[in-house]
């Protein structure tokens, strides 16, 4: 265990939030690895070495009453060697004697230092089984986000650690990258801020590299006046769930780009006929977005009257049928023409034999036709030729 270190600054607030240290009591060498002259003569900012997620804590001083009451917060500030090291903050704001602005009285103390005996707890038979055995990360920190128990599975994720006691003591940022403790200490501080269960899909990443997801829960531990004096987590693993997810998103994602860039239209709809999905190629063509599509409630309101009754007769046809149905439809296109479509359409039944699903396909046929008409026309013109040429 660390030794106690403790810091009592003195400082007005200025109109910035930045801190004129004024006096130092303390050896904060030890504690921060800064010398208490770098402080007074401004060569170090207090206020800079904070943790930038932990800001609102030095609103929280800036911003109290100027009443001397003390009041306390945690404060995560960057030591001189570039580690992080979690303090208990114990301030107060008065009157400056001169009488111009307000002064803060600050006392910074190690966290870890702080750490009361658990051998009561470690020592529990059920409580020993329970984290030696669990699959989970389990974990149990005190009011300072100091580690009061915690499951061997850390121990993988974990360093320097070789048995779930070494955890006892220490605070994410002295076992975890900075990357992780900072996901992990946000969480926590939700959880003293009150909340009733902070929860968060996270990434973990094993001694040996091996990257990983969890489903992380932590709740608040009151006393039995209700005051929050520390927390409890489980943290269980999800990697084959979450890989699993990706894949298939990875899919739709594929499926929905081959959907959208098909050279058809496509089109699903509910036996009334609410639009539920339709693809770019569609929209693009008749000039209508998929928005619109989505937002009413038949989507023929969007077809020019013209052509409303053709695309309802089609409909009638593919819920009648017991297979697919082919019909020949035209609609305007924003080109300024009138297309010839082929539309085949297909509808899924419950077990009711009702309609739930009518999917639609539309094939533009419109140079297919044109080039039949020109042949027809071509054989016409050449019937008409020899017919002459025999009178």
């Amino acid at each position: 265990m660390e030794a106690d270190a403790t810091l009592d600054v003195t400082y007005r607030l200025s109109p910035a939030p930045q801190f004129e240290v004024r006096s130092i009591d303390g050896d904060v060498e030890a504690l921060l690895g800064f010398t208490s002259l770098s402080f007074l003569n401004g060569a170090v900012s207090l206020t800079s070495l904070i943790h930038p997620d932990d800001l609102d804590i030095v609103e929280a001083m800036r911003d109290c009453q100027a009443d001397g009451r003390l009041q306390f917060g945690n404060l995560r500030i960057r030591q001189a060697n570039q580690r992080i090291r979690c303090l208990l903050a114990e301030y107060s704001l008065s009157r400056s004697p001169d009488g111009h602005g307000n002064e803060l009285n600050l006392r910074l103390r190690d966290a870890k230092s702080l750490f009361g005996d658990q051998d009561a707890l470690v020592n529990s038979a059920s409580f020993r089984a329970m984290m030696e055995n669990t699959n989970d990360f389990i974990y149990f920190k005190d009011r300072n986000h100091v580690f009061t128990g915690a499951s061997q599975t850390l121990v993988s994720i974990t360093d320097p650690t070789q048995h779930w006691t070494d955890l006892i003591g220490q605070t994410d940022y002295d076992v975890f990258p900075e990357e992780y403790a900072d996901i992990y200490y946000r969480l926590e501080k939700q959880v003293f801020a009150g909340i009733a269960v902070a929860h968060e899909i996270q990434e973990y990443q094993t001694n040996d590299g091996v990257k990983g997801w969890v489903d992380n829960r932590k709740y608040p531990i009151r006393n039995a006046q209700g005051e929050i004096t520390g927390l409890f987590g489980i943290a269980r693993v999800i990697t084959d769930r979450v890989l699993a997810e990706q894949a298939l998103r990875r899919e739709r994602e594929t499926l929905q780009m081959i959907l959208d860039y098909a050279p058809i239209g496509i089109w699903l709809q509910d036996g009334k006929g609410k639009v539920a999905f339709v693809n770019k190629s569609f929209c693009q063509a008749t000039g209508i977005s998929e928005a619109q599509f989505l937002a009413v409630e038949h989507y023929v309101e969007l077809i020019p009257e013209g052509f409303r009754e053709q695309c309802l007769t089609s409909d009638e046809k593919a819920l009648a049928s017991e297979s697919t149905s082919v019909t020949h439809q035209r609609l305007p296109f924003v080109d300024g023409r009138i297309h010839d479509l082929r539309i085949i359409k297909a509808v899924k039944r419950d077990a009711e034999q009702r309609p739930v699903a009518l999917v639609g396909l539309s094939l533009d046929i419109t140079e297919e036709i044109r080039q039949e008409q020109a042949l027809l026309q071509e054989r016409d013109s050449t019937r008409n030729y020899w017919r002459r040429s025999r009178r």
